[in-house]
């Protein structure tokens, strides 16, 4: 997980077996998704005035990719110009969850949830 008011991604990020989660808020909670499983759940939630954004131009590679951002109505919250591979290792394919909040959404790369 990359986590910060500012998260950006440049390089290449490779959880062929779990989640790769990028999270912008000034608050980021954390909680288990199941007991049994190692994985996590995260919500983002943003302070009066702040802007946190989030940029991929990198490569993500995943079971599970995951981007948040709790950006405001105003601002570009998620930007993503790279690659994103959810591959997922059930007959489901992968999942990629791109969510800006109240914010904007740009998507100028690749999305690929095959299984």
């Amino acid at each position: 997980y990359l986590i910060g008011v500012q998260v950006a991604n440049q390089g290449a990020l490779n959880a062929p077996r779990g989640v790769a989660g990028l999270a912008a808020g000034t608050t980021v909670t954390l909680r288990p998704a199941d007991p049994a499983s190692p994985a996590v759940r995260f919500t983002v939630e943003a302070a009066a005035g702040s802007s946190p954004t989030l940029s991929n131009t990198g490569t993500i590679a995943a079971m599970q990719a995951e981007l948040r951002a709790a950006g405001g109505a105003e601002a570009l919250a998620v930007n993503n110009g790279g690659m994103i591979a959810a591959t997922g290792l059930r007959a489901e394919g992968g999942r990629i969850f791109l969510d800006a909040g109240d914010g904007a959404l740009l998507n100028t790369g690749t999305l690929d949830a095959a299984s």
